[in-house]
């Protein structure tokens, strides 16, 4: 049996089928789920490169520290990454693989040719984290929720309790309220919008 899902390929959707799995996941569910690990592995790929960012040009009196921080989260979101594109093979689906996909199906904002301080480095960090974790329990609980897979759903829930971590530590590593600032405009998700 293969399994037909539509996905977007430059600006034209286009049905790709791949094949099943053979592991009892009905095929709307196994499209809900891919869709679903699509956009985490593209979010978890943009924090990871905006992480590497941080951690190559933080400059300022707690260098050391936030180097060696964003380095942490960098290692823990690669070790997401391949969990994720993981899951999707496992489903018998190949996994995306190349930054034009990450950045068409990426609910993070890059910002090219900007080099902010530390303190705006952590909170761009933390609404990013935010941005991923809200997708994920959006996904949960949403009406996907009874098409994804069971397995795929302990995945996610996993990924949302790394980022919730990742996001308490850059809550504590700065002194004032964080929430001081406007909230950005953000893309949520390229699946609920």
């Amino acid at each position: 049996m293969r399994v037909a899902r539509l996905t977007k390929q430059g600006g034209s959707i286009v049905q790709t089928a791949s094949p099943s799995p053979g592991i009892g996941i009905a095929a709307t569910t196994l499209g809900a789920t891919i869709d679903v690990l699509t956009q985490i592995v593209s979010d978890e790929h943009v924090l990871y490169i905006k992480l590497r960012n941080c951690h190559w040009n933080v400059e300022g009196a707690r260098f050391r520290e936030l180097r060696a921080l964003f380095e942490e989260q960098y290692e823990t979101v690669a070790e997401n990454i391949d969990r994720v594109a993981e899951r999707t093979r496992a489903l018998g689906v190949k996994a995306v693989g190349t930054m034009t996909e990450y950045l068409q199906r990426t609910a993070l904002v890059e910002r090219p040719h900007v080099f902010p301080s530390a303190k705006s480095m952590i909170h761009d960090l933390l609404e990013d984290h935010g941005t991923v974790i809200r997708f994920i329990k959006t996904s949960l609980a949403s009406s996907l929720q009874n098409c994804l897979d069971v397995g795929s759903a302990a995945l996610l829930t996993a990924l949302m309790q790394d980022h919730e971590r990742m996001a308490w530590i850059l809550r504590a590593s700065v002194s004032e309220n964080v929430d001081d600032r406007q909230p950005r405009a953000e893309r949520f998700s390229v699946l609920y919008e």
